[in-house]
């Protein structure tokens, strides 16, 4: 039996600290529904803007940084055209409209992820061409996720 926790461990030094036997368990339900490795992450990057207060300068300046430096489809997804997205099999939690905008951006994400795939951005300067990372996510089969560092 294949153990993906040792892969997990040489590139992420930290989890010597954390058990992380729910990835080996996360591993093998997904290769047992024959789902993990037989799609393609999609090469689109998502970011989310659900609030009725305008954009502001420095978050427009960032949309256009993003479009720019991606290398790949970017959708932002706005109050306006967040119900196009929402699956009738998988509505929104009736709750969703009583988070704060972080949190609805937290839930967007990984509804979206998990329903749509892909990649997902805050609304920030980004320099990075994200298409080498889409090509590693798809091109190795033990790759679950990928991504730039902030400088901070």
């Amino acid at each position: 039996m294949f153990s993906i926790a040792p892969i997990i461990k040489s590139h992420l030094p930290f989890v010597k600290f954390y058990s992380i036997d729910f990835v080996d368990k996360a591993f093998y339900s997904f290769q047992s529904q024959n789902r993990a490795y037989t799609t393609k992450a999609p090469k689109i990057i998502y970011a989310f803007w659900t609030e009725d207060n305008p954009l502001t300068e420095n978050r427009i300046r960032s949309i256009q940084t993003i479009q720019e430096n991606c290398g790949v489809e970017f959708k932002l997804i706005t109050k306006e055209t967040l119900s196009q997205y929402e699956l009738s099999k998988h509505p929104f939690h009736p709750a969703f409209k009583y988070l704060s905008a972080v949190h609805k951006s937290d839930y967007l994400r990984t509804y979206f992820m998990h329903f749509y795939g892909g990649g997902y951005t805050d609304i920030k300067p980004q320099t990075h061409n994200w298409e080498s990372l889409f090509n590693k996510v798809n091109q190795t089969p033990y790759t679950l996720c990928a991504g730039y560092p902030e400088k901070k």
